[in-house]
């Protein structure tokens, strides 16, 4: 039996570290081959790191601005598809209202008081409209609902005009209740403050404060509430006052399209500078990575030779070893 030597151990162990840094080199080029990124940026800038860490804030700094900026424009459009809902329901309405308190038969107005509060509910459905796991129009707190429920507005409402006996008297206590403070804002808004801006750029923010409570919703709401209390038998003993209240009602949804229209009109700036600020840092990222693949960036030729240098290497280091393998053998085999 032949025994083995210092050098024969000395050599395994040689060709299995040259075979382990081969392969290392070749999965290095291919990942280099691949991305066009050198995998050791100190080497490649005589540790000289500075102006890679630079470039690598840049792009942290576009990313979190780009991830605020797809948030915000899911946002807005979310907002204004249920704001143009809510619009288009108020001003359909409104105008059937009308047509119910002044040439519909008795059985056509009967029918079209009787969506009332079918519609105000549409409308705060509206309001409480969800994106993920968040009330859009609930401000800062857009865990839960941004408004109590329409059955329970109501019912609050109903009780509020209880001992009204006109038309008037009931618009009137109707409109102050969700303009006061202490009204629709405390009793019947859940959500918190407006939305801060949020940072969309160097200098740029998107602005997306509305709530279910914005002052330029209230008119509508309590429009489309009233038409929810005449369905619910409001001013009962009179059809006279309840044909007026219908008027009155049809007459201020319509005229809250200029406050419906000023909302829509906000929510569009929003968005188009949403949409700028997108573009401007989609750009700022891509000059960004084009001066960093200048920085550490590897000449696809030489990676390639390199890689194919590694890879013949690699098949002569393994011919050797299984030629060395078998002569062993024989020697053992003597």
């Amino acid at each position: 039996m032949r025994s083995v030597g210092f050098g024969d151990g000395a050599m395994a162990a040689a060709l299995r570290r040259l075979t382990t840094d081969t392969k290392s080199d070749i999965d290095r080029y291919m990942t280099e081959s691949v991305t066009g990124i050198t995998r050791d940026a100190g080497a490649h800038l005589d540790g000289d790191l500075g102006p890679l860490a630079g470039l690598q804030a840049d792009l942290a700094r576009f990313g979190a601005w780009k991830t605020n900026i797809a948030t915000a424009a899911s946002t807005a459009q979310t907002m204004q598809t249920a704001l143009d809902k809510l619009d288009r329901s108020a001003a359909s309405y409104g105008n059937l209202l009308l047509l119910a308190a002044s040439t519909a038969t008795q059985a056509e107005s009967a029918a079209t008081i009787g969506e009332g509060e079918y519609r105000f509910e549409a409308a705060i459905s509206a309001l409480n409209t969800r994106l993920g796991d968040r009330s859009i129009f609930a401000g800062v707190r857009p865990q839960g609902p941004a408004t109590a429920s329409a059955a329970e507005i109501l019912d609050r409402l109903e009780q509020l005009v209880s001992t009204a006996t006109s038309a008037d008297e009931v618009q009137t206590l109707v409109n102050d209740w969700f303009s006061d403070p202490a009204g629709f804002e405390a009793q019947a808004y859940q959500g918190g403050q407006a939305l801060a801006p949020v940072q969309i750029g160097t200098s740029d923010t998107a602005r997306l404060e509305v709530t279910a409570s914005d002052p330029d919703l209230r008119g509508t709401l309590a429009g489309l509430a009233i038409a929810g209390l005449l369905q619910r038998g409001i001013l009962s003993g009179s059809e006279v006052a309840r044909a007026d209240l219908a008027k009155r009602a049809g007459e201020q949804l319509i005229g809250e399209q200029t406050s419906r229209t000023a909302l829509a009109a906000r929510l569009g700036v929003a968005e188009a500078a949403i949409a700028e600020a997108g573009i401007e840092v989609q750009a700022g990222i891509s000059a960004t990575e084009i001066a960093r693949v200048e920085l550490i960036g590897v000449d696809p030729y030489e990676t390639a030779t390199r890689l194919q240098s590694a890879q013949s290497q690699l098949e002569t280091l393994y011919a050797v070893t299984a030629r060395l393998s078998r002569l062993s053998l024989v020697d053992y085999l003597r």
